[in-house]
């Protein structure tokens, strides 16, 4: 049952994301996350957007990988959507 979440699994690959420093990968992403708090137009989501695919780009790990994982959580995804429209207004933030 577990053997199709590859959430989180290492990938061991040869390219150029896989040979940065770890403590370099870290503080990447943690900047990616508290940048996610701070979008407030439509150049923010694309400079982001760009950032993460071209991470996805370089990491030379299938883009099919990147979508199991994601479908994996899908349910997730969806409920953390609804709150944010419900709560938040995250949609009308932007517009």
């Amino acid at each position: 049952m577990l053997n199709n979440i590859t959430l989180g699994r290492y990938y061991q690959r040869e390219s150029i994301v896989h040979s940065l420093n770890p403590i370099f990968k870290i503080i990447s992403l943690i900047i990616m996350i508290i940048s996610i708090f701070f979008i407030d137009n439509y150049i923010d989501i694309l400079m982001l957007g760009s950032y993460l695919l071209l991470s996805i780009v370089y990491s030379n790990i299938n883009i099919k990988t990147y979508l199991k994982n994601i479908l994996g959580i899908k349910i997730f995804l969806i409920f953390i959507f609804v709150i944010d429209i419900i709560f938040f207004n995250g949609i009308n933030k932007i517009i």
